[in-house]
């Protein structure tokens, strides 16, 4: 099928990309964000869910001609709910998978960037969020230097997540100069 040939290419090791990735070409925005809310959704969704996730209103009829659509680019998408019957190969199923087996190394290899970073479709939008948030809560109850140093650099601006980075070097650490001045620019910025 046309799905299988543009997600995996010639290797069977390449796999999709939706963690700080774009549109798919061939998929379009709207199609990218309902494959991602899909896989997402890996027992299913229901259609009113499902539209209200892409469109921020019921528009079934919407959501009909889109599931047409990658339906016929070879996806298989079942009814009631809707859930993708053999989901590709993706970052983002690697990624919660990854979550959920508490593999944190794994995770932040994965996570390259937030989830579609230019959809401001409510679901994506929301699960982006969530996303991010438990990835940084288990980092943060980790404890783990090396996992909240690659999530500090990854997130850039967050506070909290450099803080405790810091709280735990030591001053002798190539890191912690780093770490003590964005932790002092951040709170300088946020009027901490």
């Amino acid at each position: 099928p046309e799905a299988r040939a543009f997600l995996l290419g010639r290797g069977e090791e390449t796999s999709l990309r939706l963690l700080d990735g774009g549109p798919l070409p061939s998929l379009g925005p709207r199609g990218t964000e309902a494959l991602a809310l899909l896989l997402a959704h890996e027992k299913g969704i229901s259609g009113e869910a499902l539209a209200e996730a892409l469109y921020g209103e019921p528009n079934l009829g919407a959501l009909k001609t889109l599931l047409h659509r990658l339906r016929a680019k070879g996806f298989r998408i079942s009814c009631a709910p809707y859930r993708l019957e053999d989901p590709p190969p993706s970052d983002l199923l690697a990624f919660l998978r990854a979550l959920s087996g508490r593999d944190l190394e794994q995770a932040l290899a994965l996570y390259q960037g937030p989830l579609l970073p230019w959809s401001q479709a409510p679901g994506v939008e929301a699960l982006r969020l969530e996303l991010e948030e438990t990835l940084r809560r288990a980092v943060l109850a980790s404890g783990d230097q090396e996992a909240l140093f690659l999530l500090a650099e990854r997130l850039g601006e967050d506070l909290e997540v450099w803080e405790a980075l810091l709280e735990g070097l030591s001053p002798e650490d190539p890191r912690y100069p780093i770490a003590r001045a964005r932790v002092e620019r951040l709170r300088r910025e946020y009027g901490v």
